[in-house]
Protein backbone atom coordinates (compact mmCIF):
# COMPACT_ATOMS: atom_id res chain seq x y z
CA UNK A 1 0.00 0.00 0.00
CA UNK A 2 1.47 3.15 -0.70
CA UNK A 3 1.00 6.52 1.02
CA UNK A 4 0.36 10.05 -0.62
CA UNK A 5 -0.24 13.70 0.87
CA UNK A 6 -1.22 16.09 -1.93
CA UNK A 7 -1.38 19.76 -1.67
CA UNK A 8 -3.50 21.81 -4.15
CA UNK A 9 -1.82 24.84 -6.39
CA UNK A 10 -3.78 27.50 -8.46
CA UNK A 11 -4.67 26.26 -12.00
CA UNK A 12 -2.19 27.76 -14.56
CA UNK A 13 -4.83 29.52 -16.54
CA UNK A 14 -7.95 30.54 -15.42
CA UNK A 15 -10.28 28.36 -15.74
CA UNK A 16 -14.47 29.05 -14.56
CA UNK A 17 -15.20 27.13 -11.52
CA UNK A 18 -19.04 25.31 -11.25
CA UNK A 19 -21.07 26.26 -8.60
CA UNK A 20 -21.36 22.86 -6.42
CA UNK A 21 -24.32 22.23 -4.08
CA UNK A 22 -23.21 22.70 -0.39
CA UNK A 23 -19.72 23.35 -1.70
CA UNK A 24 -18.73 19.84 -0.63
CA UNK A 25 -19.04 16.12 -1.55
CA UNK A 26 -21.19 14.76 0.87
CA UNK A 27 -22.05 11.42 -0.51
CA UNK A 28 -21.37 7.92 -0.08
CA UNK A 29 -18.05 7.85 -2.28
CA UNK A 30 -15.20 5.45 -0.88
CA UNK A 31 -12.28 4.58 -3.02
CA UNK A 32 -11.01 6.21 -6.22
CA UNK A 33 -9.17 4.07 -9.53
CA UNK A 34 -6.80 5.04 -11.55
CA UNK A 35 -6.43 2.81 -15.15
CA UNK A 36 -8.28 0.55 -13.09
CA UNK A 37 -6.98 -0.26 -10.00
CA UNK A 38 -7.86 1.48 -6.87
CA UNK A 39 -6.01 4.36 -5.38
CA UNK A 40 -6.20 5.22 -1.29
CA UNK A 41 -8.29 8.22 -0.51
CA UNK A 42 -7.16 10.46 1.92
CA UNK A 43 -8.82 13.35 3.67
CA UNK A 44 -13.04 13.71 2.88
CA UNK A 45 -13.16 17.62 2.10
CA UNK A 46 -12.42 19.78 -0.79
CA UNK A 47 -12.84 23.57 -0.07
CA UNK A 48 -13.91 26.02 -1.63
CA UNK A 49 -11.72 28.90 -1.78
CA UNK A 50 -12.43 32.20 -4.11
CA UNK A 51 -11.08 31.30 -7.32
CA UNK A 52 -9.96 27.83 -6.91
CA UNK A 53 -10.57 24.41 -5.61
CA UNK A 54 -8.19 23.67 -2.43
CA UNK A 55 -8.14 19.72 -2.58
CA UNK A 56 -7.48 18.22 1.10
CA UNK A 57 -6.04 14.36 0.33
CA UNK A 58 -7.11 12.91 -2.70
CA UNK A 59 -10.86 13.65 -1.92
CA UNK A 60 -12.28 14.67 -5.50
CA UNK A 61 -15.96 16.89 -5.71
CA UNK A 62 -19.09 16.06 -6.84
CA UNK A 63 -19.85 18.77 -9.83
CA UNK A 64 -23.07 20.20 -10.77
CA UNK A 65 -25.72 18.06 -10.97
CA UNK A 66 -26.82 18.52 -14.45
CA UNK A 67 -25.10 18.58 -17.56
CA UNK A 68 -21.40 17.78 -17.94
CA UNK A 69 -19.12 20.40 -15.77
CA UNK A 70 -15.64 20.98 -16.66
CA UNK A 71 -12.23 21.94 -15.08
CA UNK A 72 -9.14 21.43 -15.05
CA UNK A 73 -6.59 21.62 -11.92
CA UNK A 74 -3.10 21.07 -10.90
CA UNK A 75 -1.80 19.87 -8.11
CA UNK A 76 1.35 19.18 -6.56
CA UNK A 77 2.30 15.85 -4.53
CA UNK A 78 4.28 15.81 -1.69
CA UNK A 79 6.04 12.81 -1.36
CA UNK A 80 7.89 11.28 1.68
CA UNK A 81 10.62 11.30 -1.29
CA UNK A 82 12.11 14.71 -1.17
CA UNK A 83 14.12 14.10 -4.58
CA UNK A 84 11.08 14.43 -6.82
CA UNK A 85 7.48 16.05 -6.91
CA UNK A 86 4.50 15.15 -9.36
CA UNK A 87 2.80 17.49 -11.05
CA UNK A 88 -1.03 16.13 -12.30
CA UNK A 89 -3.26 17.75 -14.65
CA UNK A 90 -7.26 16.31 -14.40
CA UNK A 91 -9.93 17.15 -16.39
CA UNK A 92 -13.34 15.93 -14.75
CA UNK A 93 -16.86 15.38 -16.22
CA UNK A 94 -19.77 13.65 -14.54
CA UNK A 95 -21.39 11.00 -15.59
CA UNK A 96 -24.77 9.48 -15.12
CA UNK A 97 -27.00 9.60 -11.82
CA UNK A 98 -25.11 12.21 -9.58
CA UNK A 99 -26.76 11.15 -6.61
CA UNK A 100 -24.88 7.78 -7.76
CA UNK A 101 -21.38 9.33 -6.93
CA UNK A 102 -20.27 7.76 -10.30
CA UNK A 103 -17.49 10.97 -11.17
CA UNK A 104 -14.84 10.34 -13.59
CA UNK A 105 -12.24 12.24 -15.91
CA UNK A 106 -9.14 11.82 -17.80
CA UNK A 107 -5.62 12.76 -16.61
CA UNK A 108 -2.42 13.64 -17.47
CA UNK A 109 0.34 12.66 -14.69
CA UNK A 110 3.94 14.24 -15.36
CA UNK A 111 6.45 13.63 -13.33
CA UNK A 112 9.90 15.03 -12.59
CA UNK A 113 12.39 13.72 -11.25
CA UNK A 114 15.68 15.34 -10.51
CA UNK A 115 18.30 13.27 -8.34
CA UNK A 116 20.09 14.78 -5.35
CA UNK A 117 23.14 16.25 -6.41
CA UNK A 118 23.21 14.66 -9.58
CA UNK A 119 22.02 17.89 -11.60
CA UNK A 120 20.19 15.39 -13.77
CA UNK A 121 16.52 15.76 -14.65
CA UNK A 122 14.38 13.62 -16.60
CA UNK A 123 10.44 14.15 -16.91
CA UNK A 124 7.73 11.28 -17.98
CA UNK A 125 4.11 11.62 -18.96
CA UNK A 126 1.06 9.11 -18.08
CA UNK A 127 -2.12 9.48 -19.38
CA UNK A 128 -5.31 7.13 -18.04
CA UNK A 129 -8.94 7.62 -16.46
CA UNK A 130 -9.69 8.45 -12.76
CA UNK A 131 -12.81 7.10 -11.41
CA UNK A 132 -14.80 7.48 -8.28
CA UNK A 133 -17.15 4.59 -7.30
CA UNK A 134 -19.88 4.79 -4.71
CA UNK A 135 -19.74 2.29 -1.79
CA UNK A 136 -22.78 1.18 -0.18
CA UNK A 137 -22.52 0.71 3.65
CA UNK A 138 -23.38 -1.72 5.49
CA UNK A 139 -24.15 -2.59 9.57
CA UNK A 140 -21.27 -3.62 11.48
CA UNK A 141 -21.70 -6.80 13.36
CA UNK A 142 -21.53 -10.53 12.52
CA UNK A 143 -24.19 -13.01 11.47
CA UNK A 144 -22.67 -16.68 12.15
CA UNK A 145 -19.48 -14.96 14.27
CA UNK A 146 -18.89 -12.89 17.05
CA UNK A 147 -16.50 -10.74 18.39
CA UNK A 148 -15.82 -11.61 22.17
CA UNK A 149 -12.50 -9.77 22.83
CA UNK A 150 -10.99 -6.27 20.99
CA UNK A 151 -7.90 -4.73 21.62
CA UNK A 152 -8.25 -1.27 20.17
CA UNK A 153 -5.23 0.68 18.17
CA UNK A 154 -3.14 3.92 19.73
CA UNK A 155 0.24 4.45 19.04
CA UNK A 156 2.98 1.70 18.42
CA UNK A 157 -0.59 -0.46 18.08
CA UNK A 158 -1.91 1.78 15.36
CA UNK A 159 -2.73 -0.39 11.89
CA UNK A 160 -2.27 -3.57 12.57
CA UNK A 161 -2.25 -5.74 8.91
CA UNK A 162 -1.15 -8.89 10.00
CA UNK A 163 -1.31 -11.20 12.94
CA UNK A 164 -0.27 -14.76 14.03
CA UNK A 165 -0.84 -16.88 16.97
CA UNK A 166 1.40 -19.13 19.05
CA UNK A 167 0.05 -20.72 22.56
CA UNK A 168 -1.38 -17.64 24.57
CA UNK A 169 0.41 -14.64 22.81
CA UNK A 170 -0.51 -13.14 19.20
CA UNK A 171 2.42 -11.22 17.32
CA UNK A 172 0.97 -8.46 14.98
CA UNK A 173 2.72 -6.39 12.22
CA UNK A 174 1.39 -3.25 12.52
CA UNK A 175 2.71 -1.43 9.37
CA UNK A 176 4.81 1.93 10.02
CA UNK A 177 3.18 1.02 13.73
CA UNK A 178 6.01 -1.47 14.45
CA UNK A 179 5.51 -4.68 16.03
CA UNK A 180 3.06 -6.14 18.69
CA UNK A 181 2.61 -8.91 21.38
CA UNK A 182 -0.56 -9.34 22.99
CA UNK A 183 -1.92 -11.83 25.34
CA UNK A 184 -4.36 -13.74 24.32
CA UNK A 185 -4.82 -16.21 26.97
CA UNK A 186 -8.33 -14.64 27.98
CA UNK A 187 -10.17 -14.16 24.62
CA UNK A 188 -12.75 -12.12 26.14
CA UNK A 189 -9.80 -9.33 28.07
CA UNK A 190 -6.94 -9.57 26.10
CA UNK A 191 -4.00 -7.17 26.63
CA UNK A 192 -0.80 -5.40 24.77
CA UNK A 193 2.14 -7.16 26.62
CA UNK A 194 4.70 -4.54 24.53
CA UNK A 195 5.51 -3.09 21.00
CA UNK A 196 8.90 -2.04 19.29
CA UNK A 197 8.99 0.37 16.76
CA UNK A 198 10.30 0.11 13.46
CA UNK A 199 14.16 1.45 13.27
CA UNK A 200 14.02 3.71 9.87
CA UNK A 201 12.39 6.45 7.77
CA UNK A 202 9.51 4.73 5.50
CA UNK A 203 10.06 1.20 7.09
CA UNK A 204 6.85 -0.62 7.69
CA UNK A 205 6.38 -4.27 8.78
CA UNK A 206 4.24 -6.20 6.68
CA UNK A 207 4.26 -9.29 7.79
CA UNK A 208 4.78 -11.42 10.77
CA UNK A 209 5.58 -15.33 11.51
CA UNK A 210 6.68 -17.09 14.79
CA UNK A 211 10.41 -18.78 14.25
CA UNK A 212 10.00 -20.86 17.40
CA UNK A 213 8.55 -19.97 20.79
CA UNK A 214 11.22 -17.17 21.30
CA UNK A 215 11.42 -15.43 17.92
CA UNK A 216 9.33 -14.05 15.49
CA UNK A 217 10.08 -13.21 11.88
CA UNK A 218 9.07 -9.46 10.50
CA UNK A 219 8.96 -8.76 6.43
CA UNK A 220 10.32 -5.01 6.45
CA UNK A 221 9.70 -2.52 3.35
CA UNK A 222 13.89 -1.45 4.13
CA UNK A 223 15.74 -4.26 5.71
CA UNK A 224 14.52 -7.60 4.61
CA UNK A 225 13.80 -10.24 7.28
CA UNK A 226 13.89 -9.25 10.99
CA UNK A 227 14.62 -11.76 13.09
CA UNK A 228 13.10 -10.12 17.30
CA UNK A 229 13.65 -12.03 20.31
CA UNK A 230 10.06 -11.59 21.97
CA UNK A 231 11.63 -14.02 25.42
CA UNK A 232 11.01 -10.52 27.34
CA UNK A 233 7.98 -8.44 26.24
CA UNK A 234 9.27 -5.61 27.86
CA UNK A 235 12.24 -5.75 25.64
CA UNK A 236 11.49 -6.98 22.19
CA UNK A 237 15.06 -6.81 20.60
CA UNK A 238 16.21 -7.35 17.11
CA UNK A 239 18.60 -10.07 17.12
CA UNK A 240 19.41 -10.57 13.45
CA UNK A 241 18.86 -8.67 10.19
CA UNK A 242 19.02 -10.18 6.62
CA UNK A 243 20.62 -8.97 4.21
CA UNK A 244 22.63 -7.55 6.50
CA UNK A 245 24.84 -5.55 4.06
CA UNK A 246 24.97 -4.42 0.22
CA UNK A 247 21.91 -3.03 -0.36
CA UNK A 248 20.26 0.39 0.28
CA UNK A 249 17.06 -1.32 0.62
CA UNK A 250 15.36 -4.43 0.77
CA UNK A 251 11.69 -4.57 -0.01
CA UNK A 252 10.32 -7.99 1.88
CA UNK A 253 6.23 -7.94 1.74
CA UNK A 254 5.17 -11.41 2.72
CA UNK A 255 7.17 -14.81 4.57
CA UNK A 256 6.93 -18.25 5.49
CA UNK A 257 8.56 -20.44 7.33
CA UNK A 258 9.30 -24.55 6.60
CA UNK A 259 11.38 -25.91 8.83
CA UNK A 260 14.92 -24.00 8.83
CA UNK A 261 14.01 -22.25 5.97
CA UNK A 262 12.72 -18.56 5.80
CA UNK A 263 10.74 -18.04 2.50
CA UNK A 264 10.56 -14.06 1.26
CA UNK A 265 8.86 -12.98 -0.96
CA UNK A 266 10.68 -9.81 -2.69
CA UNK A 267 8.86 -6.60 -3.85
CA UNK A 268 11.93 -4.77 -5.02
CA UNK A 269 15.93 -3.87 -4.05
CA UNK A 270 17.77 -1.54 -4.24
CA UNK A 271 21.64 -1.11 -4.50
CA UNK A 272 23.19 1.87 -4.99
CA UNK A 273 20.37 3.78 -6.03
CA UNK A 274 19.56 1.18 -8.58
CA UNK A 275 16.31 -0.74 -8.03
CA UNK A 276 15.94 -3.81 -9.65
CA UNK A 277 12.66 -6.35 -9.59
CA UNK A 278 11.63 -8.68 -7.03
CA UNK A 279 11.96 -12.24 -6.17
CA UNK A 280 12.17 -14.89 -4.13
CA UNK A 281 14.68 -15.63 -1.47
CA UNK A 282 15.20 -18.69 0.81
CA UNK A 283 16.54 -17.87 3.91
CA UNK A 284 18.31 -20.57 6.59
CA UNK A 285 17.10 -19.43 9.78
CA UNK A 286 18.13 -22.29 12.07
CA UNK A 287 20.33 -20.28 14.14
CA UNK A 288 18.13 -17.19 14.53
CA UNK A 289 20.58 -14.80 15.17
CA UNK A 290 22.77 -16.08 12.14
CA UNK A 291 20.28 -16.00 8.93
CA UNK A 292 21.85 -16.72 5.74
CA UNK A 293 21.06 -16.80 2.07
CA UNK A 294 20.09 -20.82 0.53
CA UNK A 295 18.63 -19.80 -3.20
CA UNK A 296 17.22 -16.91 -5.13
CA UNK A 297 14.76 -17.14 -8.03
CA UNK A 298 13.79 -14.07 -9.65
CA UNK A 299 10.33 -12.89 -11.16
CA UNK A 300 11.66 -11.23 -14.05
CA UNK A 301 12.18 -14.64 -15.53
CA UNK A 302 8.03 -14.85 -16.31
CA UNK A 303 8.16 -11.28 -17.07
CA UNK A 304 6.70 -10.22 -13.74
CA UNK A 305 8.45 -7.14 -11.50
CA UNK A 306 7.72 -8.54 -7.79
CA UNK A 307 6.03 -10.66 -5.67
CA UNK A 308 3.67 -10.02 -3.52
CA UNK A 309 2.59 -13.10 -1.47
CA UNK A 310 3.58 -16.42 -1.28
CA UNK A 311 3.02 -19.58 0.30
CA UNK A 312 4.53 -22.81 0.47
CA UNK A 313 3.25 -26.56 0.36
CA UNK A 314 5.42 -30.02 -0.62
CA UNK A 315 7.94 -28.66 -1.34
CA UNK A 316 6.54 -26.08 -3.53
CA UNK A 317 6.63 -22.40 -3.18
CA UNK A 318 3.47 -20.81 -4.84
CA UNK A 319 4.57 -17.40 -5.42
CA UNK A 320 2.00 -14.51 -6.42
CA UNK A 321 3.54 -12.41 -9.03
CA UNK A 322 1.01 -9.46 -9.65
CA UNK A 323 0.87 -9.46 -12.94
CA UNK A 324 2.83 -12.19 -13.59
CA UNK A 325 -0.08 -14.32 -12.20
CA UNK A 326 0.46 -16.98 -9.58
CA UNK A 327 4.13 -19.21 -10.07
CA UNK A 328 4.48 -22.24 -8.99
CA UNK A 329 8.42 -23.04 -7.97
CA UNK A 330 9.92 -26.32 -7.31
CA UNK A 331 12.16 -26.06 -3.75
CA UNK A 332 12.94 -29.39 -2.96
CA UNK A 333 16.48 -28.18 -3.94
CA UNK A 334 16.40 -25.08 -2.24
CA UNK A 335 19.89 -23.99 -3.84
CA UNK A 336 18.52 -23.85 -7.10
CA UNK A 337 14.59 -23.54 -7.82
CA UNK A 338 12.66 -23.78 -11.06
CA UNK A 339 9.70 -23.25 -12.52
CA UNK A 340 7.10 -25.66 -12.81
CA UNK A 341 3.74 -23.86 -13.66
CA UNK A 342 1.81 -19.93 -14.14
CA UNK A 343 -1.68 -19.59 -13.77
CA UNK A 344 -2.41 -15.97 -15.49
CA UNK A 345 -6.03 -16.55 -17.64
CA UNK A 346 -8.02 -13.70 -16.11
CA UNK A 347 -7.89 -10.25 -16.55
CA UNK A 348 -6.94 -7.66 -14.53
CA UNK A 349 -4.41 -9.89 -13.17
CA UNK A 350 -3.30 -8.63 -9.89
CA UNK A 351 -2.24 -11.42 -8.09
CA UNK A 352 -2.17 -10.61 -4.29
CA UNK A 353 -2.69 -14.19 -2.02
CA UNK A 354 -2.81 -17.51 -2.03
CA UNK A 355 -3.24 -20.55 0.25
CA UNK A 356 -2.48 -24.26 -0.94
CA UNK A 357 -4.56 -27.38 0.88
CA UNK A 358 -5.05 -30.95 0.03
CA UNK A 359 -8.17 -32.53 -0.56
CA UNK A 360 -8.60 -35.70 -1.19
CA UNK A 361 -5.78 -36.89 -3.72
CA UNK A 362 -6.50 -33.25 -5.28
CA UNK A 363 -4.33 -30.10 -4.16
CA UNK A 364 -6.09 -27.08 -4.27
CA UNK A 365 -5.15 -23.88 -3.77
CA UNK A 366 -7.29 -19.87 -2.74
CA UNK A 367 -6.58 -17.56 -4.65
CA UNK A 368 -6.86 -13.97 -4.42
CA UNK A 369 -5.95 -10.47 -6.06
CA UNK A 370 -6.49 -6.92 -5.19
CA UNK A 371 -8.52 -3.93 -6.54
CA UNK A 372 -11.67 -3.68 -7.81
CA UNK A 373 -13.70 -6.68 -8.85
CA UNK A 374 -10.96 -8.66 -6.70
CA UNK A 375 -12.42 -11.70 -5.56
CA UNK A 376 -11.75 -15.48 -4.25
CA UNK A 377 -11.01 -18.26 -7.24
CA UNK A 378 -10.19 -21.87 -6.02
CA UNK A 379 -8.04 -23.20 -8.16
CA UNK A 380 -7.07 -27.13 -8.54
CA UNK A 381 -3.31 -27.03 -8.43
CA UNK A 382 -2.41 -30.40 -8.28
CA UNK A 383 -0.14 -30.38 -11.93
CA UNK A 384 1.04 -27.15 -12.30
CA UNK A 385 1.14 -26.86 -15.80
CA UNK A 386 -2.41 -27.33 -16.06
CA UNK A 387 -3.99 -25.05 -13.20
CA UNK A 388 -7.80 -24.89 -13.28
CA UNK A 389 -10.30 -22.90 -11.85
CA UNK A 390 -13.13 -24.63 -10.36
CA UNK A 391 -14.92 -22.08 -8.85
CA UNK A 392 -14.81 -18.13 -8.00
CA UNK A 393 -17.15 -16.00 -5.27
CA UNK A 394 -16.89 -12.56 -3.89
CA UNK A 395 -19.13 -9.90 -2.40
CA UNK A 396 -19.34 -7.28 -4.41
CA UNK A 397 -16.98 -6.03 -7.02
CA UNK A 398 -16.03 -2.31 -5.63
CA UNK A 399 -14.45 -4.16 -2.57
CA UNK A 400 -11.21 -6.18 -2.74
CA UNK A 401 -10.66 -9.37 -1.05
CA UNK A 402 -7.59 -9.42 0.85
CA UNK A 403 -6.01 -12.63 2.62
CA UNK A 404 -7.22 -16.43 2.41
CA UNK A 405 -6.25 -19.04 4.88
CA UNK A 406 -7.89 -22.67 5.39
CA UNK A 407 -9.10 -24.31 8.31
CA UNK A 408 -10.63 -27.68 7.90
CA UNK A 409 -13.43 -27.74 5.04
CA UNK A 410 -13.95 -23.92 5.84
CA UNK A 411 -12.42 -20.59 3.82
CA UNK A 412 -11.37 -17.45 5.88
CA UNK A 413 -11.23 -14.66 4.01
CA UNK A 414 -10.41 -11.06 5.02
CA UNK A 415 -12.58 -8.85 3.10
CA UNK A 416 -11.64 -5.05 3.59
CA UNK A 417 -14.53 -3.37 3.90
CA UNK A 418 -16.74 -6.68 4.03
CA UNK A 419 -15.13 -7.86 7.38
CA UNK A 420 -14.34 -11.73 7.83
CA UNK A 421 -16.21 -14.58 5.86
CA UNK A 422 -16.31 -18.32 6.28
CA UNK A 423 -17.24 -20.75 3.58
CA UNK A 424 -17.72 -23.59 3.12
CA UNK A 425 -15.37 -25.25 0.81
CA UNK A 426 -16.14 -28.98 0.94
CA UNK A 427 -17.12 -28.82 -2.44
CA UNK A 428 -14.87 -26.82 -3.67
CA UNK A 429 -16.87 -25.87 -7.07
CA UNK A 430 -19.54 -24.24 -4.76
CA UNK A 431 -18.21 -22.47 -2.16
CA UNK A 432 -21.07 -20.83 -0.03
CA UNK A 433 -20.58 -18.68 2.81
CA UNK A 434 -21.78 -20.01 6.25
CA UNK A 435 -20.84 -16.82 8.71
CA UNK A 436 -19.97 -13.32 8.64
CA UNK A 437 -18.59 -10.55 10.73
CA UNK A 438 -18.55 -6.99 9.23
CA UNK A 439 -15.89 -5.51 11.36
CA UNK A 440 -16.21 -1.84 9.61
CA UNK A 441 -17.83 1.23 10.69
CA UNK A 442 -18.96 3.39 7.99
CA UNK A 443 -20.24 5.63 10.61
CA UNK A 444 -16.48 6.70 12.04
CA UNK A 445 -15.27 10.32 10.92
CA UNK A 446 -12.58 8.57 8.29
CA UNK A 447 -14.79 6.52 7.04
CA UNK A 448 -13.52 6.08 3.26
CA UNK A 449 -10.13 8.06 3.43
CA UNK A 450 -8.81 4.77 2.23
CA UNK A 451 -9.08 1.69 -0.12
CA UNK A 452 -7.84 -0.79 1.50
CA UNK A 453 -8.79 -0.72 5.04
CA UNK A 454 -10.88 -2.41 7.09
CA UNK A 455 -10.35 -6.10 7.56
CA UNK A 456 -6.89 -6.91 6.44
CA UNK A 457 -4.65 -10.28 8.17
CA UNK A 458 -6.60 -13.18 9.58
CA UNK A 459 -5.30 -16.60 11.67
CA UNK A 460 -7.35 -19.36 13.16
CA UNK A 461 -5.85 -20.90 16.15
CA UNK A 462 -7.85 -22.58 19.26
CA UNK A 463 -10.73 -22.64 18.05
CA UNK A 464 -10.90 -18.80 17.10
CA UNK A 465 -10.45 -16.49 14.24
CA UNK A 466 -7.88 -13.64 14.76
CA UNK A 467 -8.25 -10.65 12.97
CA UNK A 468 -5.71 -7.57 12.18
CA UNK A 469 -8.34 -4.51 11.11
CA UNK A 470 -5.93 -1.65 10.20
CA UNK A 471 -8.46 0.60 11.97
CA UNK A 472 -9.61 -1.53 14.81
CA UNK A 473 -6.38 -3.22 15.77
CA UNK A 474 -6.91 -6.74 16.94
CA UNK A 475 -10.49 -8.30 17.28
CA UNK A 476 -11.31 -12.13 18.21
CA UNK A 477 -14.09 -13.99 16.97
CA UNK A 478 -15.88 -16.78 17.77
CA UNK A 479 -18.78 -19.05 16.06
Amino acid sequence: MWWMWWACTAPQEPVALPELPGGVWQGEVRVVSQDGLPVDVREPVAVRLEDEWRVEGQRFVQQEPEGSAEWVGVFEETSFFADYSDRIQITWRLEGDPDSGALSGTYEKREVFEPSGEGVTTESVREGTVALVALEAHDSGGDGLDAVGELGTSGAYDRAVNVRVRGDVAALANYEGGFALADVADPTAPWWMGSAPVEEALEVYNDVKWVDDTHVALASSTRGLVIVDVSDSSDLSTVAVWPSEGFSSYDVHTLAIEGDLAFLSRLSRRVQGVESPGGLDIVNIADPTAPFLVGSWEVSEVGGTLVHDLFVFEERAYLCSWEAGLVVLDVSSPPTPSLLGVYDAHSPLTSHSVWVFPQGDRVLALHGDEGFGAHLRILDVTDPSEIAVLSEWQTRPEVSIHNVMVAGNQAVVAYYQDGVRMLDIGDPGVPAEVARFNSFDFEAETAGERFFDGAVGIDVANDRIYLADSRRGLLILEE
